[in-house]
């Protein structure tokens, strides 16, 4: 007699590991050493790694158990992460950031930009030890999803793993990302443009926790602001907004990211990652998505244009 298993009901079963938070400083998350091997080494002498390709499976109780159903997910998500993910999600240099900073002018009228950066939390259940650390202020076990997108809300970088009590700044700064741009690689100066006799380097927008700097652009604060500044945040929001809409979309197509809770804290950044690598390849090709949830986003922003708080 067979039983049907879907791939979130097979993800939210798994049998919790001993994982834990190892400190601050050393930003994520490691597995006890004693308990290593049980799952992710077994699963490497896996031949059948295609069988999760489509949402569900049908697991035959006399033939397939479902730890094999759970080996099978591991491997393919991890063999999604090291093929697929670095083609699809890639940073624009050269000629693509051009393109990006036209797309960006002429969608949200804000000059020079290259993307927009915001975190978002993927919840989990809580670890076993130190899981006091994944608990946002959402207040639910989490951890990030830091995510930077283009003007065709198609993600350039993501950043997955961190524990949710530590917020989207403490990511930022302690990403590949921000490593990248510092050392020119990204966001080079090369590409700076010169308004009213000032070079403005190519720069992200975000939100207000993060810092103001040359690559990193948010909206002025406090209440009795002028109206060059007003306009200035208006088109902010307008940008950051594409990055919401961005992480709507996700979710409402790959509803892991809200509606199950993962177990292992070291297993779920790989599925953020490769449903955000999904995302980009529906996004290419124009792909449906629900747009109800997108809804919510819509009157926030409609919220904020009416108070006048942009």
């Amino acid at each position: 007699m067979g039983m049907n298993l879907t791939f979130v009901q097979i993800l939210g079963g798994l049998k919790r590991k001993r994982i834990f938070w190892s400190s601050p400083r050393s930003g994520g998350f490691r597995e006890n050493e004693n308990e290593k091997g049980s799952v992710l080494g077994s699963a490497q002498s896996l031949q059948n790694k295609n069988a999760i390709t489509k949402y569900s499976l049908q697991i035959d109780r006399t033939s397939c158990q479902k730890a094999t159903a759970v080996e099978i997910v591991y491997t393919r998500i991890s063999v999604l992460r090291k093929d697929m993910v670095p083609k699809s999600i890639v940073f624009p240099t050269g000629d693509e950031l051009r393109q990006v900073v036209v797309d960006f002018e002429s969608l949200c009228f804000l000059p020079h930009c290259a993307g927009a950066i915001d975190g978002t939390f993927m919840e989990i259940n809580k670890p076993t030890l130190y899981g006091d650390n994944c608990f946002c202020y959402k207040r639910f076990s989490s951890i990030i999803v830091l995510g930077t997108v283009d003007a065709r809300d198609i993600f350039v970088n993501v950043n997955a793993g961190r524990p949710g009590a530590v917020g989207d700044p403490y990511c930022y700064r302690n990403s590949k990302l921000k490593q990248t741009i510092d050392s020119n690689q990204w966001l080079s100066p090369v590409f700076s443009k010169k308004i009213r006799r000032m070079e403005l380097r190519p720069y992200l927008v975000a939100d207000a926790a993060f810092p103001l700097g040359p690559t990193i652009m948010k909206c002025y604060e406090g209440d009795n602001l002028l109206l060059y500044q007003r306009s200035f945040n208006y088109a902010v929001i307008r940008t950051r907004r594409v990055v919401k809409q961005a992480f709507g979309r996700l979710k409402s197509r790959w509803r892991v990211m809200s509606k199950t809770l993962l177990n292992d804290p070291i297993f779920a950044p790989k599925v953020a990652t490769v449903c955000c690598d999904l995302h980009n390849i529906c996004e290419r090709y124009k792909c449906p998505y629900e747009k109800d949830v997108l809804a919510n986003l819509h009157d926030f922003f409609l919220h904020h244009q009416q108070t006048g708080m942009m």
